[in-house]
């Protein structure tokens, strides 16, 4: 069996998963939704930025190997909201879900002003089942 090559970047990676949740932070609260679909949408958000950690860990991982320490520690902080926003998102989040949008939504929000949605996706709900997912990944 061949070794797979991974050509995308941790940083790459990280801007396709900010763009995603872009789209999904625009979405939130403008348009009519079921409890259900909230879920599924804030659910996804709290898996990608899970995913959003393991990018930062990879782009610190070289750094602090060749001891580029200060400019690790700069980039640590530089992503700290992440976890922050995660953990207060798992903070609130109940057995049966979200009651209302979390106003960690909000300071999402204006962490991604610079990032621009993808404007055309194939799957235009691509969140749904990540509710699940989420409660299958943290019983494990």
């Amino acid at each position: 069996m061949s070794k797979v090559i991974n050509t995308e970047s941790p940083a790459v990676r990280r801007q396709k998963i900010l763009r995603l949740i872009a789209i999904i932070v625009n979405q939130l609260g403008s348009v009519e939704q079921t409890r259900s679909e909230i879920n599924d949408q804030i659910a996804f958000i709290y898996l990608s930025l899970i995913e959003i950690e393991k990018t930062i860990k990879a782009t610190l991982k070289p750094w602090e190997k060749r001891d580029y320490w200060v400019k690790a520690d700069k980039f640590r902080a530089e992503w700290l909201w992440v976890g922050e926003i995660r953990r207060s998102l798992k903070i609130r989040q109940l057995d049966s879900g979200w009651l209302s949008i979390p106003d960690e939504i909000a300071s999402l929000a204006k962490k991604l002003t610079g990032v621009e949605p993808i404007k055309r996706f194939k799957n235009e709900k691509f969140w749904i089942g990540a509710y699940q997912r989420m409660i299958s990944v943290n019983s494990s």
